[in-house]
């Protein structure tokens, strides 16, 4: 029996595939491994013989810190870049299956989460896991528009000082990647079960 086109592209709309963040984040912790283990091997093996002014070696070891700190701060770049691109992922995707479903919803109803909410046929506050993608759009808020943790951050998540440096963005990624998932997932059936167009 033939299948629906509906039913087709939602199983299709199902996934959201994150491997080519996982394999950024590979490639860019084996650089900055790889990088941080030549600087160690060089400020360890730095002698007063390699200069001709003996006193020069603090000064080299200091641009050797330097570019040690610098590889840190690419590393804090890279996480905040996986934590923008998988909401930016995950935005695109369910506009996209949200403007496919319900065809009449202009750009402003599908603007912010705010609008969407107001917008779509059934309550995205009451789907698995909405409260994970929630979390995920307040630090893509925060890295975006302050580079620290923000207001609105702060008033969900108390134990996080307004003004802090963000920290620890890779556990953030690793935690809430399999429920933004499950969250799109059920964003994804909800949507085919009340489309406007593929009727179930």
């Amino acid at each position: 029996m033939a299948r629906s086109m509906g039913v087709l592209l939602e199983n299709f709309d199902q996934h959201i595939d994150s491997t080519t963040l996982d394999e950024f984040r590979d490639h860019l912790d084996t650089s900055l491994r790889r990088r941080e283990k030549a600087l160690e091997k060089e400020y360890k093996s730095l002698s007063e013989d390699d200069f001709e002014d003996p006193r020069d070696i603090d000064g080299y070891r200091m641009h050797i810190e330097d570019q040690a700190f610098y590889a840190g701060e690419v590393r804090k770049l890279g996480h905040e870049l996986c934590i923008v691109a998988l909401y930016r992922q995950i935005e695109i995707h369910t506009k996209r299956v949200a403007k496919r479903n319900f065809p009449d919803l202009n750009e402003r109803q599908l603007f912010n989460i705010a609008s969407m909410k107001s917008a779509l046929p059934f309550d995205l506050e009451t789907l698995p896991h909405f409260a994970a993608f929630d979390e995920l759009r307040l630090f893509n808020n925060a890295i975006k528009h302050e580079g620290r943790v923000s207001d609105d951050l702060a008033k969900k998540f108390p134990t996080l000082s307004i003004g802090a440096e963000l920290v620890d963005l890779d556990k953030v990624y690793d935690r809430l990647l399999p429920l933004v998932q499950q969250y799109t997932k059920a964003f994804v059936s909800n949507s085919y079960k009340n489309s406007a167009k593929y009727k179930p």
